[in-house]
């Protein structure tokens, strides 16, 4: 079970840190379809169903990986990149790859797996963000034009000022280190850090800039 921390608007962010949370359990050895890629800043958590994230970067990119029951459910880019190719063709079956390709599909973003075997795509073709889903034989099953991307809304969209420094500048103050991963939503932002009590934690800021969630992960 995830346990989660609800904080109050506007209090200080220090003392409602106070509570220590229980310990984040570590992964061992990364599995073998990530063992040979090199990776670099290599995060592995589990949850108390024993489902894996790990979370890593290769050549620059930051990426995750979600397994369920040993199984890969799915793998997505930080915010503002693609995946990079090597993690692609290492997780993902080439059918599938092929046949994005072969739509015009590039700068893939994200790729969920389906216990039937089907692989929902997260990318852009040449008029903008798509999501299609492949079977593993590399059949396309079915094919959606979005209006925006999933990684985030597009600036006009933002109801907030809050820009990546104003982010980090709060993080701080608040007592947060290690902050990556910052997705910034039309309502509020999220980020990923170390709390005070050293732990790895999920933080929502709402539109004033305020500490109103941390989740351990």
């Amino acid at each position: 079970m995830t346990l989660t921390r609800t904080l109050i608007a506007g209090a200080s962010a220090a003392a409602l840190l106070a509570a220590p949370l229980a310990a984040t359990a570590q992964g061992q050895e990364l599995p073998q379809e990530l063992s040979a890629l090199g990776l670099e800043d290599v995060r592995d958590h589990r949850d108390g169903d024993d489902d894996r994230e790990i979370r890593a970067s290769l050549a620059g990119t930051a990426f995750e990986v979600e397994y369920d029951d040993g199984r890969i459910e799915e793998v997505k880019a930080a915010p503002g990149a693609p995946l990079p190719q090597a993690v692609l063709e290492a997780l993902v079956p080439s059918e599938a790859l092929s046949r994005a390709a072969d739509m015009g599909i590039g700068d893939i973003v994200q790729v969920e797996f389906d216990d039937d075997g089907e692989i929902e795509i997260i990318g852009t073709d040449g008029d903008g963000p798509v999501e299609v889903t492949i079977a593993a034989s590399g059949q396309m099953l079915e094919f959606e034009r979005r209006d925006d991307a999933r990684r985030g809304p597009p600036d006009h969209a933002t109801r907030h000022g809050l820009a990546e420094e104003d982010v980090r500048r709060i993080a701080a103050e608040a007592g947060y280190g290690d902050v990556d991963w910052i997705e910034i939503r039309p309502n509020h932002v999220e980020f990923d850090a170390t709390n005070p009590d050293g732990e790895n934690v999920e933080v929502r800021l709402n539109r004033e800039g305020q500490v109103v969630r941390e989740e351990r992960r």
